[in-house]
């Protein structure tokens, strides 16, 4: 007789990772990606309506949304360590959509940071931020099919931190225009400081697991 399949048991929340630290990381990254929604949709009484006619009526704008939105939403559970060990398939299915949000979100970035309403240095900020997206991704890319799982790990949280620059731009432009700058002025900030102090944060982080790593295998 044959043995009846076995069935895999769901993994709990936090077996799959769901700490308060993943979610600390996640409801912000969700939010952006809810309050992004109106400039594809439409959604009334959120947002600047001048911005939200602005997006709606450049192509590259939705398409930058879209990718953008799509990369932040499936980023949160690529950080899951329960997910990669137990639901491998899962794991890639998911960084593949993440991989094409990046290339779609990140290739209309360019244009989208020169129709920027700022300074033309902050519109290089977010140029530049555009390329660090799709630099660290491919490298991202190329180190897992060579198959550096290590270093496909640390080029995709930094990939990471570039697409949290969302996040960080909207907590950012409050406080700068609070602060007394012309929203023209705190874009233009906003452009260098949304997404560099996430790559310290991301390399300082890198650096420190690594050392921790190399004392155990010491040990």
């Amino acid at each position: 007789m044959e043995r009846p399949a076995m069935r895999q048991t769901p993994l709990s929340a936090s077996k799959l990772g769901m700490d308060r630290r993943w979610w600390l990381l996640t409801v912000p990254a969700l939010w952006i990606v809810a309050h992004n929604a109106q400039y594809i949709f439409g959604i009334p009484y959120m947002g600047d309506p001048e911005v939200m006619w602005a997006t709606r009526r450049r192509l590259f704008g939705k398409l930058h949304i879209l990718g953008s939105g799509f990369a932040m939403f499936c980023g949160p559970l690529q950080f899951l360590g329960g997910l990669r060990r137990h639901y491998p398939a899962a794991h890639r299915w998911i960084g593949r959509v993440y991989n094409l949000g990046i290339a779609v979100g990140g290739a209309n970035a360019f244009k989208m940071a020169f129709a920027a309403s700022c300074h033309p240095l902050g519109q290089i900020g977010f140029a530049v931020l555009a390329g660090i997206w799709l630099a660290t991704c491919a490298l991202g890319l190329l180190a897992v099919l060579q198959g550096d799982v290590e270093a496909h790990k640390h080029w995709m949280i930094r990939n990471y931190a570039a697409t949290y620059a969302a996040v960080t731009l909207r907590v950012q432009m409050p406080v700068l225009m609070a602060s007394g700058m012309l929203p023209y002025h705190a874009a233009a900030v906003a452009g260098w400081t949304s997404w560099i102090p996430n790559l310290v944060a991301a390399e300082w982080w890198i650096t420190n697991r690594s050392l921790a790593r190399k004392k155990l295998k010491s040990k």
